[in-house]
């Protein structure tokens, strides 16, 4: 069996390379969601820090297969939301920080409670 399997709707194909779930480096524990873009993921971790992975040609943080840090939310984070291109974040003191393309209207909620 080959395992390498593809999925899509009618616009695009997407290769799956990993044919079953697998860990994500660096985040084995300590994660409250998971928040999933396009081409993208973050992870809101129960220190209220968020690590994302994935395609990144809209920030030039440089994320890749591994999850890095995302610059000024190591900490303090109570909620992510993802949409297509882009991810937000609630702070504890009811801000919100954006970053990638924010004209997406597709955001997803993710809760830690």
């Amino acid at each position: 069996m080959d395992p390498v399997r593809s999925v899509g709707g009618p616009r695009r194909l997407v290769r799956l390379e990993e044919p079953a779930p697998t860990d994500v480096m660096g985040l084995t524990s300590g994660v409250a969601c998971v928040a999933a873009g396009e081409e993208h993921a973050c992870a809101l971790t129960t220190a209220g820090a968020v690590k994302c992975w994935g395609n990144d040609s809209l920030t030039g943080i440089g994320w890749g297969p591994n999850p890095v840090d995302i610059p000024g939310l190591s900490s303090g984070v109570v909620q992510i939301a993802s949409g297509e291109l882009d991810t937000c974040a609630l702070l504890t003191d009811g801000s919100v920080k954006c970053w990638g393309r924010a004209a997406s209207s597709k955001a997803h909620r993710c809760r830690t409670s």
